[in-house]
């Protein structure tokens, strides 16, 4: 039976936890919530860091590892005044947090919000549905209008001028390849190898130059990769999430795995080549008009068909998005 949302809506509060690719997926959802009402106050719950990425869209950003939302995940607990008392005058609260026993929804029900929804983040596993069109579902549900379905992310003057501060000395020439060579995950990352030799192949075709990407958990992987490349690439150093957003934005191009920065650099509008073995890219692939996504031969095992995909053949999708330099030989 259909939920239908009361209307109007004048207070919304949407939670959100997970890491950067499961936030960007769900910018579709924030982007319908803002189209439909305007003037409502939109609160984000889940990890700062990720969720400063929509702060020009909503009006509210809070951290669900504060201490005081522990009783939420109790049955029965004790609710604080000052997070049960905002909540009582929500008109609809939306869950993707993973709460298998009931109980966090139950508890956003005792505080007499007026509809809570909580539904699942995980789609299913057979491929029949990407995740951005699974996490809408609940929209489709309350009757709110849906208009996109790529995620998009607004960027500021400011997050281009931290960008550009991030820039060495030799700073890159534009555009550039920017090249991301970790993930979340070991299994979902692509050779080193591989990516020096795509790196390579694809400077001696264009004349571009590249730069290496890295996050808080990729350690000297960007390094790695660089030593292994016979041509020069520039190592840019970890960065926070707005600055690297209006850095991907400037790029002519970007390589990475099944990411979140990725899925960041389709936000943006960066032509992206995304590689994928071991994950189905049906259901993760970024979204973008400029995505192209390059799996490994199908008959292989998952586990096995990242390394088969040819350094050669990735860059020859990267020239086609990013055509040779004016100064190139």
């Amino acid at each position: 039976m259909p939920i239908f949302a009361p209307m109007p809506l004048t207070r919304i509060l949407l939670i959100r936890t997970g890491a950067l690719g499961d936030f960007i997926v769900t910018l579709p959802v924030i982007h319908a919530l803002r189209n439909a009402y305007p003037d409502a106050h939109i609160q984000l719950l889940g990890n700062l860091q990720t969720l400063a990425l929509a702060r020009e869209e909503v009006d509210r950003i809070d951290s669900i590892d504060r201490a005081d939302w522990a009783s939420f995940f109790v049955p029965g607990g004790r609710l604080p005044a000052p997070l049960a008392d905002p909540l009582s005058a929500t008109d609809l609260v939306l869950s993707y947090l993973p709460d298998p026993n009931g109980t966090f929804s139950t508890n956003l029900k005792r505080t007499g919000a007026r509809t809570v929804v909580s539904f699942p983040p995980h789609p299913p596993t057979d491929g029949s549905i990407h995740i951005v069109d699974h996490l809408l579902l609940p929209l489709h549900k309350l009757q709110i209008p849906v208009t996109e379905k790529t995620p998009t992310i607004h960027r500021t003057p400011a997050d281009h001028d931290a960008a550009e501060q991030t820039r060495s000395d030799d700073a890159l020439e534009q555009p550039m390849l920017l090249v991301h060579p970790g993930s979340g995950g070991r299994h979902k990352c692509w050779p080193k190898q591989h990516f020096a030799e795509a790196a390579d192949h694809f400077r001696s075709e264009t004349g571009h130059t590249v730069g290496l990407l890295s996050g808080p958990a990729d350690g000297d992987l960007a390094q790695q990769v660089a030593s292994r490349m016979k041509g020069a690439a520039t190592v840019l150093p970890p960065m926070p999430l707005r600055p690297l957003a209006g850095l991907l934005q400037r790029a002519g191009a970007y390589l990475g795995n099944d990411s979140g920065p990725s899925h960041l650099a389709a936000a943006v509008g960066t032509p992206t080549v995304a590689l994928f073995g071991p994950t189905d890219p049906r259901i993760w692939a970024p979204r973008g008009k400029a995505v192209r996504v390059i799996g490994g031969p199908a008959h292989l095992p998952p586990e096995k068909r990242l390394a088969a995909i040819s350094p050669p053949r990735v860059a020859t999708v990267l020239s086609r998005l990013l055509p040779p330099s004016s100064t190139h030989d």
